[in-house]
């Protein structure tokens, strides 16, 4: 995508789409005091860090963020971060879509550094709910951005920190299905940045905690030793 409206312009006229329908979340009953704290959180703590932030990168990721709220907004969905999140796998599999180029790449950055946050901040039960496609275009991200001449450390970095996040979630007993995604998370705890491998590590180490006590765990330790 050329610019920050092409994303926004693609959200708007995508939402309302039947195909986008398996990310709606049912109606369960009004939303608790907790649960509206988390919403207002997760907003608030990205612009608190990047709001007055010089950093292009920081300046992005805050353009990126208010581009899928007005997407939101416009469709007249509450921000919460399972919205949010369900939007952000929306735009990125948009980019996945779009011929690559420098744009697209930082776009794609800011987009996994949002989509991490939001993971982070969700139950794993409603991960779960949206982890086979959410995974999928993640992964696509990731190994189209190691076929790159030069691949850009920050795109690695919130995408193995996306991928992470998304492992967590998983179902104790549909480790089959996360097979791949967890293989490609190893490789990137031997990259040769250190900023990546850092990160690979650190959710290595979340992920099997999230395993432990499941028959997950020990296909994990296969996959481990089978590398």
């Amino acid at each position: 995508m050329e610019d920050l409206s092409v994303l926004g312009a693609s959200l708007n006229a995508g939402a309302g789409m039947d195909v986008e329908r398996p990310w709606s979340t049912p109606t369960t009953g009004g939303a608790t005091s907790g649960s509206n704290k988390a919403n207002q959180d997760l907003v608030e703590d990205v612009l608190r860090r990047h709001a007055k932030s010089p950093q292009p990168e920081s300046k992005r990721i805050c353009k990126m963020l208010q581009v899928i709220l007005d997407s939101l907004e416009h469709e007249n969905i509450e921000p919460k971060p399972v919205a949010l999140f369900a939007a952000l796998v929306l735009a990125l599999e948009g980019t996945t879509k779009s011929k690559d180029s420098a744009v697209v790449v930082l776009d794609q950055s800011a987009l996994l550094y949002l989509l991490e946050e939001a993971a982070n901040v969700m139950p794993p039960s409603a991960v779960r709910l949206k982890f086979s496609r959410s995974v999928k275009v993640v992964c696509a991200v990731l190994e189209a951005r190691l076929k790159d001449e030069k691949p850009n450390t920050q795109v690695l970095k919130f995408g193995v920190g996306s991928l992470s996040n998304l492992l967590c979630g998983l179902e104790p007993n549909n480790f089959p299905s996360a097979a791949a995604p967890f293989t490609l998370l190893l490789k990137f705890v031997m990259h040769g940045r250190p900023k990546v491998r850092k990160r690979a590590y650190a959710g290595l180490a979340k992920v099997i905690l999230a395993m432990q006590d499941t028959s997950a765990l020990q296909l994990a330790s296969r996959t481990v030793a089978n590398l």
